[in-house]
């Protein structure tokens, strides 16, 4: 908890974002509008914004030919 996590996502096998976010348990512990990778209600791990959208504003989607590397920075 706390460390910081490498966040690549591809599509097609091409990179579309490479961002480092820390592991936090909660949206409150990063300053508004910074990334955070996190536990979700689904226990599943998430990257998103503090109050805002990671998908949209890193042009993220969703499905068979997107993946997600997380590595310990």
């Amino acid at each position: 908890m706390g460390d910081p996590i490498r966040v690549r996502i591809y599509h097609q096998q091409q990179l579309i974002d490479d961002t480092v976010a820390p592991y936090r348990r909660t949206f409150g512990e990063v300053p508004v509008g910074q990334p955070l990778v996190y536990i979700n209600s689904l226990m599943n791990v998430a990257v998103a914004l503090n109050q805002g959208n990671y998908a949209a504003a890193h042009k993220v989607e969703s499905g068979l030919d997107w993946f997600v590397e997380l590595s310990k920075e």
